[in-house]
């Protein structure tokens, strides 16, 4: 039989791609967003190359194309080489991605092909996890602590944080009648819709990304809304009240109440401060390190959360001298000696801090304060005294570099008056 000449054929303008003659085969293929993707094989008919085309057009038109030179790709093995791929993030930004696709993502989704990942089925997927999510928090959470250990931590007993727990603290744990932590734990970790909306908005970035590089025409997580974390409402302190606060806390860590609400600097912002980020002539604290702690390892320093959360924050008056009573009384001459650290100047973890601030808000009568609310204290405070949006969030770190850019000329001079402002208002409280 003579072999057909090998070419293009002559195509209908309304049919969707393009068949070629390849010898005694045949091969399907057309364009999308100016790239050309082929059929992973060649067909016996032209009948049957039309038809991988009918199908192709009927996914693009569906949302649920994927590239077909990737095959059967799980969702589970594109999230992970995604995830891999992702060197630009913080620690704790993968530790965060990390989670979502180990408990929601993969268990669920894994083995499903990206092609295969409609709407539909992202939808059902969501409301899956929001049922589990309601299930476990309708029972008991084991507690991973040990009992005796929380309840001395929670009641001020000078306790390490591993290790054999003294018998003098079991025996007084056992007289206050052996409490467990798990009505509080409960209490505090609400309904798992949080976790579900974080989820949600993992899997959506990463399909994103899908959808950028063309492997899926169009990203299935379209409900609105879910990605949406519910938020509380919180009511910052108050002067008074973060007074009242600092006063309360152990001595060594006053000061650090009182810097986080009129600064607005983050937790592991603050624990990152070394003398030498402090300059006490011209009032300010510079912020150029966090604290990280990822994935149980010990806590370390790290870059901040953004580029443009490396600031320098000007500070009332009344902060300044009580952060020169605290160098003197509680920080070595080292330079590089921890502002906020322990007694022996190891880095203050965000669980002791946390521990002691949850002991110190239940004895001021503020038992809903979160330590992070001191931080929009420092906004709301800001603004209270006429600071702008921009000021405000360039104070907090808050701003893109692009926008930090468009600021940056003026923010020195901004970010004075503002302190300024904070002295006059509230120097005498």
């Amino acid at each position: 039989m003579t072999a057909r000449k090998t070419g293009l054929t002559r195509r209908n303008p309304s049919e969707f791609g393009t068949v070629e003659v390849r010898g005694e085969r045949f091969r399907a293929l057309y364009r999308v967003k100016g790239k050309t993707f082929r059929a992973p094989k060649t067909f016996d008919t032209r009948p049957a190359a039309r038809a991988w085309l009918a199908d192709q057009e009927k996914s693009l038109r569906g949302g649920t194309w994927i590239d077909p030179r990737l095959g059967a790709e799980t969702v589970g093995g594109y999230a992970e080489d995604w995830l891999t791929s992702r060197t630009d993030l913080a620690p704790r930004t993968i530790e965060f991605y990390r989670g979502a696709l180990d408990r929601y993502i993969i268990p669920k989704l894994g083995s499903v092909a990206l092609s295969a990942l409609t709407p539909a089925k992202v939808n059902a997927w969501r409301a899956e996890c929001l049922r589990d999510a309601a299930q476990r928090h309708a029972e008991p959470e084991p507690s991973k602590e040990n009992p005796a250990r929380a309840w001395a931590i929670t009641n001020g007993v000078q306790i390490a944080a591993t290790g054999r727990i003294p018998r003098s603290v079991r025996e007084a744990w056992e007289a206050a009648g052996s409490p467990l932590p798990d009505a509080e734990t409960r209490a505090n970790r609400g309904d798992g819709s949080a976790a579900v909306a974080a989820a949600y908005r993992a899997l959506k970035t990463i399909l994103a990304t899908a959808e950028r590089d063309d492997i899926i025409a169009k990203n299935p997580c379209r409900l609105r809304n879910a990605s949406a974390t519910p938020v509380k409402d919180r009511s910052p302190a108050t002067p008074e009240q973060v007074r009242m606060l600092a006063d309360a806390m152990p001595e060594r860590y006053a000061a650090a109440v009182t810097l986080a609400a009129w600064s607005g600097l983050r937790s592991g912002e603050l624990r990152a401060l070394a003398r030498r980020h402090i300059d006490l002539e011209e009032g300010t604290v510079r912020v150029e390190r966090a604290v990280v702690e990822v994935g149980g390892n010990a806590a370390t320093f790290g870059p901040t959360k953004t580029a443009g959360s490396r600031r320098t924050v000007a500070l009332p008056a009344f902060v300044v001298d009580e952060l020169r009573v605290h160098l003197e009384h509680h920080v070595d001459q080292n330079a590089d000696a921890l502002v906020f650290g322990t007694a022996t100047g190891a880095i203050l973890t965000r669980h002791w801090l946390g521990d002691m601030f949850r002991r110190v808000r239940q004895t001021v009568g503020l038992p809903a304060l979160r330590w992070h609310d001191l931080r929009h204290t420092g906004a709301s405070l800001a603004y209270s005294v006429g600071a702008s949006v921009p000021d405000v969030q360039k104070r907090l770190g808050h701003t893109t570099m692009r926008a930090a850019s468009i600021y940056a000329h003026s923010y020195e001079e901004t970010d004075k008056k503002i302190a300024n402002r904070l002295s006059a208002v509230f120097g005498s409280v």
